[in-house]
């Protein structure tokens, strides 16, 4: 089982939070410019937090959950190998 990063989930979050933001600053009455400054710099982080996940191997703690069990393993160290691989690639054992 593998476990990773929702990658489409935090792009489409991203997009609606920069929208939001944009469509905010333009409604807040200018009046209010403290409260615009604190609503653009939020609205800049929540998105670029999803972007962050969305585009990073590491990602953040949004989850897909991918539970195909792989059909082989590595005879030296355990480690799940692919179909076409003839070597580990934790260990190098060759896999023939």
């Amino acid at each position: 089982m593998r476990i990773r990063p929702g990658r489409v989930h935090s792009l489409i979050t991203g997009i609606v939070v920069l929208i939001v933001t944009i469509a905010g600053l333009f409604v807040i009455p200018t009046g209010l410019g403290w409260f615009r400054v604190i609503w653009a710099v939020i609205g800049l982080v929540s998105a670029g937090l999803a972007f962050f996940n969305a585009f990073s191997r590491r990602g953040l703690p949004i989850y897909e959950v991918d539970a195909r069990e792989p059909e082989t393993y590595c005879p030296e160290c355990g480690t799940a190998v692919g179909e076409g691989d003839r070597f580990c690639r934790q260990c190098g054992e060759s896999l023939n």
